[in-house]
């Protein structure tokens, strides 16, 4: 092997490791029909004061943003975590975004601005501004530079090993310094190089792409491809701002002394470093086919024009499937179980099966997924833990059987509890909400807190929706006996 150069073997072993970078520019596949890169503001802060800081945004820091002609814009990316404020904009390219992040950065108004909030909502950083982040999070890719690639040079592996043939910058790779290699799963060859941005080799052609086709940086150290086929590159990005953590130490021996055995502790007191959590995509355990998009889009997307948010969408999408499937209540056979959610609501309205509350979840939380809302199934049941003889028939349940649903509402950066087949489009504690299942769930069986319960409650008869005290809706039985306390809830999750 020639050193500084790629040699590709008969058979690539790839031992691939990864780093983790701030900037993370991922290979723009989900929607070709976007034009314009987008890039996120985010500030970081307690998860606590993420509805204050709301008001505090649109207060001192649209104006700011408005005097750099900075717009929010109505496309939605993966949801953030909890601990950060984020906006979306649109730039027409990447070189204009990192103009205009340079000008808002080094602005002093902004800078202000940043030290306010940092006083108002706390701040790690030393100098007192808030924690924020401005980055390409999705951005077009160019065409990338090609070079047919060249025939390489052929060296002889080892007795009886075959031969290695090199690749270096004379056959069409972007550098000869390499610092990640990766292959996807059409069998693409990737290299990312120590400044040159990352080439693509498809056996026949080099395609290098740099920061002027949208990578974040030239510098790319790790790549790595997820679940729906989308390729993320770890570059050396911009330098995080500074972390705290205050770790206290409690030795084998102190417990000793005081005639106790028990192991050392490290006990973190205080971090403004978030753990690691789940992704709202992680429960989207089905994801749509293009077909399943297409005719989503073609049922239910007029009626989202005028619609803002994710939960108002959402509901839209169950008061027509409400509308659809009343009537074809049921036992379902068979067959509904091994057909996908949307033929299963085809099969029930044009009257072939019937539905019931597993077929309701399956069916919106698919529909909400296939128009971009992300949604989960939840299941719930609780069986006894008391075998029935073997000679039996049946399974003694404890809590009722049913399956319902939430949607992620990404301007409240929460999960929310919607129930089609109860009809029931939300729930609220008085200000509180809309509420998530676990939180429905604990209120439901408080006494005293089941008096203030509201849902959002669809009435099918007179197609309207009312907000209504939940003891007084007539779904309340239903509610209540599948929600008892001794009910289980189960939550599925890709791994």
């Amino acid at each position: 092997m020639t050193p500084g150069h790629f040699s590709r073997p008969v058979f690539v072993i790839l031992i691939l490791l990864l780093s983790v970078s701030e900037g993370r520019t991922a290979t723009p596949q989900k929607d070709p029909t976007a034009a314009h890169t987008l890039a996120r503001l985010g500030f970081h802060l307690s998860p606590d004061r993420i509805k204050a800081f709301e008001v505090a945004y649109r207060e001192k820091v649209v104006p700011v943003l408005r005097t750099h002609g900075l717009t929010a814009s109505s496309q939605k990316g993966r949801a953030t975590t909890d601990s950060v404020f984020a906006r979306a904009f649109a730039f027409k390219t990447p070189s204009e975004f990192l103009e205009i992040q340079s000008a808002l950065l080094s602005d002093p108004a902004f800078e202000e601005v940043r030290r306010n909030l940092g006083t108002t909502f706390g701040t790690s950083d030393t100098g007192g501004l808030i924690e924020v982040s401005f980055e390409i999070y999705w951005t077009p890719a160019g065409s990338g530079a090609q070079v047919a690639a060249g025939p390489g040079t052929r060296v002889t592996a080892g007795s009886g090993q075959g031969h290695w043939r090199t690749y270096g910058v004379a056959e069409g790779l972007a550098s000869n310094r390499i610092l990640s290699m990766f292959q996807d799963r059409e069998g693409i060859l990737w290299f990312g190089t120590f400044n040159e941005g990352v080439s693509r080799d498809d056996g026949e052609t080099f395609t290098t792409f740099t920061t002027q086709e949208g990578l974040a940086d030239n510098r790319v150290r790790s790549i790595l491809q997820d679940r729906e086929g989308t390729l993320w590159f770890g570059t050396d990005g911009s330098e995080s701002s500074p972390h705290e953590m205050n770790i206290n130490f409690f030795p084998r021996e102190q417990y000793e002394a005081n005639g106790r055995s028990s192991n050392g502790w490290l006990m973190v007191q205080k971090s403004d470093i978030i753990p690691a959590t789940s992704r709202v995509e992680d429960f989207i355990i089905q994801n749509p086919s293009t077909e399943d998009c297409e005719f989503a889009a073609d049922k239910w997307g007029k009626l989202l024009e005028s619609v803002d948010s994710d939960h108002g969408k959402a509901c839209e999408i169950a008061k027509s499937i409400i509308i659809d499937l009343t009537g074809h209540n049921g036992i379902p056979s068979d067959i509904m179980d091994a057909s996908t959610p949307l033929e299963q609501y085809r099969r029930a309205v044009s009257g072939e099966d019937h539905v019931w509350c597993g077929n309701f979840a399956a069916i919106f939380s698919h529909a909400c997924n296939a128009l971009g809302i992300p949604a989960r199934r939840i299941s719930m049941h609780r069986d006894s833990d008391t075998s029935a003889p073997e000679s039996s028939d049946y399974v003694l349940r404890l809590a009722t059987g049913h399956g319902t649903t939430e949607i992620f509402d990404r301007d409240a950066n929460q999960w929310v509890w919607i129930d089609a087949h109860f009809s029931i489009l939300g729930a609220w504690l008085g200000d509180m909400g809309p509420l998530n299942l676990m939180e429905l769930h604990r209120f439901v069986n408080s006494p005293a807190r089941l008096q203030h319960l509201q849902v959002l409650y669809y009435n099918f008869a007179d197609k309207t929706t009312r907000r209504m005290p939940l003891l007084e809706c007539e779904r309340s039985y239903s509610c209540l006996n599948s929600f008892k306390r001794t009910q289980k809830l189960y939550y599925s999750k890709r791994t």
